[in-house]
């Protein structure tokens, strides 16, 4: 019997199978719907909607509100006129925090037992600013990072103009963070590493953690795939495109240079940017189906150096027994043993070796795959993850 009456969740990504963020808000939305009769769910941001996926919640009502990001460069300079991060500014649009208005007084209106979710760190901005209008409003935020530490190798790795915008960004997000801490009725982390991390930064542990769950039945098909296939999926935001530059820059040549056949195939919204066929590059953009893409190639890899939560990309290509190679950040979050579950480097001839002893020992790589899996057969099922909610 579900606890609740009805859950209103703000989100700005629709669940799904394709991205880390779409994987991570399915994890929690399989879970409120044992725990909610009734669930309006808000999809805040313009995207592609799985709508098979959708249809399969029957207590979920999804409402899209397509918004649109605008131009970080926008957002960045509306932020210098408020107290928001540029990431929350195209929240705060004064037809987005109407509706919003209306649906929560819609609750407060027609249901005893009623909570309000947000997910991720920079839609929740929204509930500070309705708070001013809505007297004891309660919400619950469930983090997928810590963002005000997720950004901050951005902040160091750019130009004089650039690493002082980005200080100054990170600086609204930790008064945002903060505030979200302190004033929600409940705080979850998505992990065990962002748990301490929050204590550590903030002075205070979160609530709990709220997890995440994959549904290995779903990649039991996956093909073995070539061995001169590299793989990547991930969308082309701020944190990744510094990590797939850092890649095709400084360890693809070294793979290249030992296996002229070796391919490198980038899935994921933007990656149609780093389309190289003369170098064996190909960037196939926005993918369908990841449990196909993912069969092209045996060994994937995640470059990523920024960031904070937990790397779903990689546990999806674990989940699918894949030859995880990858930087120890695109690792964080997942107790496995380097060399054993994954192979990691943050040196690019590091990460390059790993690429060229997987290619030459096929047997490593299946051996890497198979162990893989079973870390997320433990740590990131639907039975390891109940009742965290509770």
């Amino acid at each position: 019997m579900p606890l609740n009456d009805h859950l209103l969740v703000l989100s700005p990504i629709c669940p799904g199978y394709i991205s880390g963020d779409k994987i991570a808000v399915k994890s929690s939305l399989d879970q409120y719907v044992k725990y909610y009769k009734e669930i309006t769910y808000i999809v805040l941001l313009k995207q592609h909607i799985d709508i098979e996926l959708c249809q399969k919640y029957d207590n979920v009502k999804f409402i899209p509100l397509n918004i649109n990001k605008g131009s970080a460069i926008c957002r960045y300079i509306k932020s210098k006129f408020n107290m928001y991060p540029a990431i929350s500014q195209q929240y705060l649009k004064s037809h987005i925090i109407k509706f919003v208005q209306a649906e929560i007084q819609w609750q407060f209106n027609n249901y005893n037992y009623y909570d309000i979710i947000v997910e991720m760190v920079a839609p929740a901005a929204l509930l500070h600013k309705i708070g001013h209008t809505i007297h004891g409003l309660k919400f619950i935020v469930r983090s997928h990072d810590v963002l005000s530490s997720a950004f901050e190798e951005l902040s160091r790795t750019g130009n004089i103009i650039k690493n002082y915008a980005w200080r100054s960004e990170i600086k609204r997000i930790y008064m945002l963070e903060d505030w979200l801490m302190r004033n929600a009725t409940k705080f979850y982390a998505i992990s065990n590493s962002d748990y301490y991390d929050y204590k550590y930064k903030y002075n205070k542990y979160p609530d709990g953690i709220l997890g995440v769950d994959i549904d290995l039945h779903r990649y039991k098909d996956v093909n073995n795939g070539s061995m001169y296939k590299i793989i990547h999926i991930g969308g082309a935001d701020a944190r990744k495109i510094h990590g797939i530059h850092f890649f095709i820059r400084n360890i693809w040549p070294i793979v290249r240079e030992v296996y002229k056949e070796a391919e490198l195939h980038l899935g994921g919204k933007g990656s149609e940017t780093w389309n190289y066929p003369e170098l064996g590059i190909y960037g196939h953009g926005f993918i369908e189906n990841e449990v196909s893409f993912l069969s092209q190639g045996k060994i994937f890899i995640n470059p990523q150096l920024a960031g904070s939560g937990i790397k779903l990309k990689s546990i999806n290509a674990m989940a699918a027994q894949r030859a995880l190679v990858s930087t120890f950040n695109g690792v964080r979050g997942i107790p496995g043993k380097n060399g054993q579950d994954f192979l990691c480097s943050d040196n690019p001839q590091g990460l390059a070796n790993h690429i060229l002893r997987l290619i030459q020992y096929p047997d490593f790589a299946y051996k890497i795959g198979r162990s893989g899996s079973l870390v997320v057969q433990q740590y990131f099922t639907n039975t390891t993850n109940d009742g965290n909610l509770n």
